[in-house]
Formats: C-alpha cells, structure tokens, sequence
C-alpha cells in the first residue's frame, strides 16, 4: 500500500493591522472641553500665583517672608476668623432650616418670588453688599463691632446654606413625615428626629 501524506495547511499567523484611533466628533469635543476647563482653571489660578510671586518681592528694603511680618500674630487672626465664621455659619443655620422647611412644606403665597428675593445677595457683587453694610452698620446702627462682621458674613453667606437645605427638603417624599405623625410623634419630635437627620 502507497501511504498518500496528506499536507495540512500550515496556519499563518498575520500580525492584527493596528488601525489609527478614529478622529471622531464626539472625540474632538471632549478634547475641546477638557482644554476648556483646563484653560479656565489655569486662568483662575494664575492671579494668585502672580500676587504670590509679587507679596516676596522687595519692598522697602525686606523681601520674602520678611514682608509678612507686619500681619500681626497669626493665631490670634486665625482665631477671630473661625470665631466669626462659626457664629455667622450658626446665624445661617438658624434662620435657613426654618425658611426652607416653611417655603417646601407650607402653601406659601408667592414662594418663588420669596425664594428669589432671599437669594439676590448671590447676585449682587461683594463690594457692592461691603459698602451697603458698612454704610448701615456704621451710620444707621452705630454697630461697629464683632456682631457687625457676623451678621455681614451671615447676609452674603445665608443663600449658600439655604439652597442645598431647599433641594433636600424637596427630595425628601413627606410619607416619611406622615407616618412619624400617624405613630403620635409632635410637630418638633418629627422635624428633629426624622425631617433635620434626613436633609
């Protein structure tokens, strides 16, 4: 007997063709927004970079840190900074959970137009709410004082607080508040141990 071989092909293996990534649009603007932001970022930070550079230049004969000696003792500033902060923060905190509660919960007439007219400070430049405060706590109240610096960092930080309080009270369903109710809670028990731990 004649053994016929048979010949299997061999199999080649050719390198996978790498193909150039795809100029795509949705490709083109991600690049163009992230660039965006970058460029943004980068135009924000660069003002105080350069007040930084120029606060350790030379002046009048001292230079680098030497230039901030004239600030005084800085735990004592840190101090009354965190002072004034936590008593405006505690102001803000007092007036906002009882402002967003009664402008979600209650069928209050002209609650947008309340709630816009509680946020304008937003809009309204820092230098612009400065001047009128100091002008009313210097001429109208003759309160120059610590409680003048809270109150005026209570006002331009008050819609700050307010709105997130607003936005969580508003996806908080109020079953849970109804059945607190129908379970003999009060109107404070519900609001301190189910309304203010879920917002």
């Amino acid at each position: 007997r004649r053994m016929t071989a048979r010949t299997e092909p061999v199999a080649t293996t050719t390198p996978p063709m790498v193909r150039a990534p795809r100029i795509t649009r949705r490709r083109v603007t991600a690049v163009l927004s992230h660039g965006y932001i970058w460029f943004c970022l980068v135009l924000f930070v660069l003002p105080f970079v350069a007040l930084v550079f120029r606060s350790l230049a030379a002046y009048g004969g001292s230079s680098g840190l030497e230039n901030y000696r004239a600030l005084g003792d800085f735990a004592e500033n840190l101090f009354w900074s965190v002072r004034i902060t936590f008593l405006a923060l505690l102001i803000d905190l007092a007036v906002s959970l009882p402002a967003a509660y009664a402008l979600v919960r209650y069928p209050v007439p002209g609650r947008r137009i309340i709630f816009s007219i509680l946020q304008l400070s937003l809009y309204v430049p820092g230098a612009v709410i400065g001047l009128a405060l100091l002008l009313t706590y210097t001429f109208t109240y003759h309160a120059v004082s610590m409680w003048g610096l809270v109150l005026a960092m209570a006002v331009g930080t008050f819609p700050l607080m307010l709105t997130p309080i607003v936005v969580a009270l508003k996806d908080l369903p109020p079953e849970f508040e109804e059945a607190a109710r129908c379970l003999g809670a009060t109107a404070w028990q519900t609001y301190r141990k189910v309304v203010f731990p879920l917002i």
